[in-house]
């Protein structure tokens, strides 16, 4: 369970206070005698001191309280002066602790952190969502001068990525990009950035600029990469020499035959 969210400074806040009386108060409205007495105050920003002013009790200390303990603050010191009465007290924008978001989201922009919008996923719900499918993007928060980054879909589908958002964090959206290296007699040794998901190796190539007429080996084009052990095993690879998920593991290509 977490802590609930502190009022700050420069927080939009109201206060109702509510009274209950035997004999009844009157309703100028409809000419009766109704036994509660709500009396909403007008909206109010938290000042730089913390304060906020609620009659007839005068200025009190708002920042640092939670908006239940607020309530119970004031209807206690209200209960020294008015009959019975109880304080409700809003959160109607929380500016003192706000993050933004950035990028591939609906509707970009800052929001608030609050009682219902903690998590990273409450506030990606809050802006629409991200305008690509969740595979497709990488989530990248910037706090205090540390970045991290997830695929968005393993934000939704892991609890442990679920993170708690700070004052301040910044979230970019963006397309997420597979990366690969081109070494050996082709056009150009280099590292590449697509945002293709299911590039083949004849694109790969072409992307590169293909392979060096004379020198480069056609039979002999070899690819690296990490597979999880579950392929490795059904491919007959003997995967309790490693450790982790993945296995490294080289293919050998031939260009000259299609199949």
């Amino acid at each position: 369970m977490t802590a609930p969210v502190a009022i700050g400074v420069g927080d939009r806040i109201q206060v109702t206070i509510v009274s209950t009386n035997d004999n009844g108060f009157l309703d100028i409205a409809n000419s009766a005698l109704a036994p509660i007495s709500s009396t909403p105050l007008p909206e109010q920003q938290v000042g730089q001191d913390g304060m906020i002013s609620v009659p007839p009790i005068g200025r009190v200390r708002a920042a640092g309280n939670s908006v239940q303990g607020f309530e119970r603050f004031l209807t206690r010191k209200l209960g020294e002066v008015l009959v019975e009465p109880t304080a409700i007290v809003n959160m109607l924008d929380r500016e003192s602790a706000q993050v933004t978001l950035v990028g591939l989201v609906e509707q970009p922009g800052t929001y608030s952190i609050n009682q219902n919008s903690k998590h990273l996923t409450d506030v990606i719900a809050l802006s629409g969502g991200a305008t690509l499918p969740a595979e497709d993007v990488r989530v990248v928060m910037s706090r205090g001068g540390h970045t991290r980054s997830a695929r968005l879909l393993d934000i939704y589908e892991k609890p442990e990525l679920q993170v708690h958002l700070r004052k301040g964090d910044i979230i970019r959206f963006e397309p997420l990009t597979y990366d690969f290296t081109v070494l050996g007699p082709g056009g150009t040794n280099a590292n590449f950035s697509v945002t293709e998901k299911n590039r083949t190796l004849v694109k790969a190539l072409g992307e590169a600029g293909g392979l060096r007429v004379g020198r480069a080996n056609a039979k002999g084009v070899f690819v690296y990469r990490e597979i999880s052990r579950t392929d490795a095993a059904a491919m007959g690879v003997d995967v309790t020499e490693f450790y982790g998920d993945s296995v490294p593991a080289i293919f050998q290509f031939n260009m000259r035959d299609p199949r």
